[in-house]
């Protein structure tokens, strides 16, 4: 599963894919734990950790994001 990113809610900061280094041997990244919203079946929101792999700034690979489906996801917020 792909999601746009980065910039939303467990975004890692401007300028860093979120992933760890791909090694030189097998070329492959750890997936890193991240935190994303999403609102819960009574509106409410509710967090999920999901492991996330490769990002190209645009889309990020989510590995592990069991119960997302059919879920209204968070990708930005607006604080004023």
């Amino acid at each position: 599963m792909m999601m746009p990113g980065p910039g939303g809610p467990g975004a890692p900061p401007a300028g860093s894919s979120g992933t760890a280094s791909a090694s030189a041997a097998g070329g492959t990244t750890d997936p890193a734990q991240k935190s994303l919203w999403y609102l819960g079946d009574d509106g409410k929101l509710a967090v999920l950790r999901v492991s996330v792999g490769v990002s190209d700034g645009t889309n990020t690979e989510l590995i592990e994001a069991d119960g997302l489906a059919g879920r209204k996801i968070i990708l930005k917020a607006k604080v004023e």
